[in-house]
């Protein structure tokens, strides 16, 4: 890098911001004599530009006088800096100011359409066959009366819930325990006690008038089933017994006896 290049550069006034940020890449890759020769990649990652960019900006630089570049026996071009390079008087400026004395011009809008043009109405009448049928619509409308129109609402879903403390017995229930030859008062106990200490899902039930209907016929099932179970079956002689007694028919037969 050279201190002198990089000073020549920064004093550069008839170049664009683009023309400046690319002579000072190339200045902090200038020998002191302003040879460099960086590639157009490494130009492109220190000046942030795009590779036409950078295309563009060397040419416009090469014809204007600023900077040289021919081939060398480098991989690259080789770039020569111009530190004695003046603007021509005539160059354009690149930065231009309006004079403190200059006219400031208004741009005037265009008005679009014909002048003489009348304003569209906003009020549009319908046709007397549309206002008609609109009218028929409204008077038929408000000529329903509430009840005729009929609010569709969702059907209630019954959900499952737990056997309540307070649930009481009803007559219907009553008369089927009674019927089935149950007593009420013990059947009902154990029915209570047995859902409100029962947990889970299966203690949840639709319909516990149902629910009581089915215990009372489970409970006459176990009854009958209970009442089986306990007849004793008939007493057959032992083991012993029996030998005994064969013994004694074959000694009478042996001696002669009629059996």
């Amino acid at each position: 890098m050279s201190l002198e290049a990089m000073h020549w550069a920064f004093n550069q006034q008839d170049t664009t911001p683009s023309e400046k940020v690319l002579l000072l890449a190339l200045a902090d890759h200038s020998a002191p004599d302003g040879e460099c020769w960086p590639s157009i990649p490494l130009l492109m990652k220190k000046t942030s530009l795009s590779e036409r960019a950078v295309f563009n900006n060397l040419k416009s630089l090469s014809k204007r006088g600023v900077i040289r570049r021919e081939k060398g026996h480098h991989k690259s071009i080789t770039t020569f800096l111009n530190f004695d390079y003046t603007p021509a008087p005539d160059a354009p400026c690149t930065k231009c100011t309006p004079a403190l004395n200059a006219p400031q011009r208004v741009q005037e809008m265009q008005s679009r359409g014909a002048g003489d043009a009348p304003k569209p109405s906003y009020n549009h009448q319908l046709e007397p066959s549309v206002k008609e049928k609109n009218s028929k619509k409204e008077n038929s409308s408000s000529s329903k009366s509430k009840s005729e129109i009929q609010i569709c609402s969702p059907p209630k879903v019954k959900r499952a819930t737990r056997l309540s403390e307070d649930w009481e017995l009803p007559d219907e229930g009553i008369t089927f325990a009674e019927d089935l030859g149950l007593n009420v008062p013990m059947t009902f106990g154990a029915f209570r006690d047995h859902w409100l200490s029962k947990a889970g899902k299966d203690a949840c039930k639709l319909d516990w008038l149902a629910t009581w209907r089915n215990w009372c016929r489970k409970k006459v099932e176990w009854q009958t089933t209970s009442v089986q179970t306990t007849k004793k079956p008939p007493v057959q002689a032992s083991f012993g017994v029996n030998v005994a007694q064969g013994t004694a028919e074959r000694f009478l037969r042996e001696n002669g006896a009629n059996l």
